[in-house]
């Protein structure tokens, strides 16, 4: 965790068809307008059905200028919107536009509505984001593109909609990005050796965030459609934070001299961890047989897939819960090195074990004649009644001023 290295999820661009946008729409302007208007649009019209060809050609996301084409091409999408409608109504221009689902790539969804083609863009601008550059600032730009997605585009949709630009789906992937994008926060702060207690706070907020992302892949909606290793690697990052955010409270205890405290978070923080490494387990056996399917990421660095994501993930995997696991031990002999100074437990053991009879001949009479004029109860009585007269003699004093 404190080295910066971490994996994280990047998101699959959709792929498409190839689709004719130059005919139906010359076909609509001559219809609607004149022959005249359909010459003196041509121009545009072919350098959208250009920009569309370069989209259907760059799916994988890794060509030079694709995040630029995809741009390019959502704005005349918008411009387009505001002049030619696009539908299966007679009167309008048919375009069918067709795309795969994201994370199911054998289904195929073909709708003649703009707004399904501006929502597949949209996810695969947000896709791109997520996969390359710095990773908390484009991490924040795809949880943005999401957000547009979810709000915009997704319920203008046609019914059936492919899942992956549902308004459920845009919101969870929403959420992934941002709760990365709070990650790499923590990971900054981390680099720039912030105390204990910030770190704490941030690890806290990026456990917690996980653990909605967690909870929103369980939803009714989605709890069959992501890959088992999508919502096993969230809880694994949940669990992850939840050990760190003790790890860091027990740094801020051991500063603070508080050493009862740091042994109680850094007990909790053991019994987490071993729970953590259950979790990192069973992901290293199930996501052998669904690596294919998933993309992941190293903070910092770039995407990998296939065998490589597999290798490179239960590797990072395991150096955290190493380093983990090295950092409690260090804690923890700190914790018992500092019992050491001020020799507990074993004074408190001795004296738990000591018998009265043990104790010094002198203390044993004084004891002995305290019992024998009421014992703790006298004392109690003794004590009330210098209470009454101190109370006496402070009115005395303000009567005589």
């Amino acid at each position: 965790m404190p080295t910066a290295q971490s994996v994280m999820l990047a998101i699959h661009c959709k792929k498409t068809d190839t689709t004719d946008v130059k005919t139906p729409l010359l076909t609509y302007i001559r219809a609607t307008y004149s022959d005249r208007e359909a010459d003196d649009a041509a121009d545009d019209v072919e350098k959208v059905q250009s920009l569309r060809a370069e989209v259907g050609l760059a799916q994988s996301g890794t060509q030079p200028g694709v995040r630029d084409t995809l741009i390019k091409y959502y704005r005349c999408l918008n411009a387009i919107e505001t002049r030619f409608p696009i539908s299966k109504e007679k009167s309008a221009a048919q375009v069918n536009f067709a795309w795969y689902d994201a994370f199911r790539p054998s289904r195929r969804v073909v709708q003649p509505n703009l707004h399904y083609e501006k929502a597949a863009v949209l996810f695969n601008l947000a896709a791109l984001s997520s996969q390359a550059g710095p990773l908390g600032q484009l991490s924040t730009e795809a949880c943005g593109l999401f957000a547009l997605l979810r709000e915009s585009e997704s319920p203008k949709t046609d019914s059936p909609k492919p899942m992956d630009l549902t308004t459920e789906c845009a919101g969870l992937l929403e959420k992934l990005m941002l709760t990365q994008a709070q990650e790499c926060v923590y990971h900054k702060a981390v680099i720039d050796k912030k105390s204990p207690n910030v770190l704490a706070r941030l690890a806290k907020q990026a456990g917690t965030m996980y653990d909605e992302v967690e909870r929103a892949f369980a939803a009714p909606s989605l709890a069959n459609y992501f890959d088992k290793s999508w919502a096993q690697h969230v809880s694994l990052k949940a669990s992850i934070y939840q050990v760190e955010e003790l790890i860091q409270l027990g740094q801020q205890y051991r500063s603070e001299d508080k050493v009862n405290n740091q042994i109680a978070v850094l007990k909790e923080a053991f019994a987490r961890l071993q729970n953590t490494r259950r979790i990192a387990r069973a992901i290293s056996t199930e996501m052998s047989d669904s690596v294919n399917r998933t993309q992941v990421r190293q903070f910092p660095g770039s995407a990998v897939r296939s065998a490589r994501s597999l290798s490179r993930y239960t590797e990072s995997v395991d150096g955290l819960l190493r380093q983990q696991f090295d950092r409690l031990a260090a804690a923890t002999d700190n914790a018992r090195l500092k019992l050491a100074e001020w020799e507990l437990p074993d004074t408190l053991k001795a004296l738990d074990a000591r018998p009265p009879s043990a104790l010094p001949e002198a203390l044993s009479r004084e004891l002995a004649e305290i019992e024998a004029i009421g014992g703790v109860n006298h004392l109690k009585g003794i004590l009330a009644e210098i209470g009454e007269l101190r109370r006496e003699v402070d009115a005395d004093l303000m009567a005589a001023q």
